[in-house]
């Protein structure tokens, strides 16, 4: 049954950005489903419909992004599980955290 609606699950919670209660709620509404918020944290995962983007992905992201756009000019798309991760969101982890840590040093390249 699970199967059956993943496409729009990942439409609903990842690509509308919905809460997880707000895309349960549309499912009991619209479906009938009253699966349990447990039930539903095992199927996200299992499927890699993650929001939070670890740490580690997140300054590899910031670091590639800004290294292509200082030597090729060029913005970075990046996607993680087939969903598009917003722009916004690298930016702002590159602004609190790499910058926060001395661990982004910007350096001329010949």
């Amino acid at each position: 049954e699970w199967e059956s609606h993943k496409d729009e699950i990942r439409r609903i919670y990842m690509e509308q950005d919905k809460t997880l209660k707000d895309t349960m709620q549309y499912f009991k509404q619209e479906h009938n489903f009253s699966w349990s918020e447990r039930k539903w944290k095992e199927k996200l995962q299992e499927w890699g419909f993650e929001k939070n983007i670890p740490a580690k992905e997140m300054k590899f992201m910031a670091t590639k992004a800004w290294k292509r756009e200082l030597e090729e000019g060029k913005e970075t798309l990046f996607c993680r599980n087939g969903t598009v991760v917003d722009r916004g969101k690298v930016e702002m982890f590159k602004k609190q955290k790499l910058n926060s840590e001395n661990s982004f040093v910007i350096r001329s390249i010949p």
